[in-house]
Parts: C-alpha cells; sequence; structure tokens
C-alpha cells in the first residue's frame, strides 16, 4: 500500500508495537505454543510466519493455533500474508485496510516486506475514534483542532452535582 503523501499525518509508525509472536514456516505448532509463555507481548492477535530475513510469509490467528494439532508444521496450516502497509502510511489508510479485510492487527512491513511489527487491534479503534472526532469537528466547521477542543469531545462526561 502506498502512503499519502501528507506530510502532516499520522502514520502506521507511530501506532506500530514490534514485540510480537514470531515463527519460522517449519516449525510445529506444538513448539510455538511452548514459547508463548516465555515473552511478552505488545499485541498477541495472531502469529507471524516470517522467513530466515524475517519477510512476511503468513499468519495463524491464535483462535487457529490452539485448535490446531500440536504436530503439525506452520507451512501447512498458516493463512497467507494478510495485505501490510509500510510506517509512512497515513493512519486513516491502515484502519480502512483493517476493516476492508477483517483485520485484528495491521503487520507493518519495510520495503523488503520485512516484519516491522503491527498496528494493534487498541491502536485500530483509537484511530478510529481520533478519525471520528475530527471529521465531526469538521462537519461544525472547527478548522484548527486544539487540545481542549479534542478534550471536550472525547473525555467522558463530569458526574453532575450533588
Amino acid at each position: 500500500m502506498r502512503p499519502r503523501q501528507n506530510h502532516h499525518t499520522e502514520t502506521a509508525e507511530q501506532h506500530l508495537v514490534t514485540r510480537i509472536p514470531t515463527a519460522q514456516i517449519e516449525e510445529e505448532v506444538g513448539a510455538v505454543i511452548a514459547r508463548l509463555p516465555e515473552k511478552g507481548f505488545d499485541a498477541l492477535e495472531a502469529v507471524y510466519i516470517v522467513d530466515e530475513k524475517e519477510r512476511l510469509q503468513g499468519f495463524l490467528p491464535l483462535s487457529v493455533l490452539f485448535a490446531t494439532r500440536r504436530h503439525r508444521r506452520l507451512r501447512e496450516v498458516m493463512a497467507p500474508p494478510p495485505p501490510a502497509v509500510h510506517a509512512d502510511v497515513d493512519q486513516e489508510r491502515v484502519v480502512g485496510l483493517a476493516v476492508r479485510h477483517n483485520l485484528t492487527a495491521v503487520p507493518v512491513v519495510g520495503p523488503d516486506r520485512r516484519l516491522l511489527g503491527v498496528v494493534p487491534a487498541q491502536a485500530l479503534l483509537q484511530i478510529l475514534r481520533r478519525e471520528h472526532v475530527e471529521n465531526l469537528h469538521r462537519l461544525a466547521g472547527i478548522r484548527r483542532e486544539t487540545a481542549s477542543a479534542r478534550n471536550a469531545m472525547e473525555a467522558p462526561p463530569d458526574p453532575p452535582d450533588p
């Protein structure tokens, strides 16, 4: 996916998390499951299958991973790589891709297709919220969003006085 040329946009890189589960294509499902608890992850929606140069080859949602017989090799059960974005792609395009392809996280790759990380589900929700508020501002005629205007739109309401 090509980046939109705008220097004032928020990008995939700003939402990128890098501690995600990866595995090699020839690994067995059981070996991948066994090492999951050993590491702390920033996002845990799927295992991303990479080659020896860390290029994205496919993925396996955790729900499928845990339902698969432990002796199976990842190459036998993985899904093809999901659509991915480059780090400089506008955040709106990242969310659009997630919605169109029903992704809970969007992989971010370098020019050589090396997996850099993902934009996780929580970030996708935050982006959707922020874009919604920006659209409301535009509809209301607010041209320049200030921190106080954003806070007024995004903050929960104050509790009523007793």
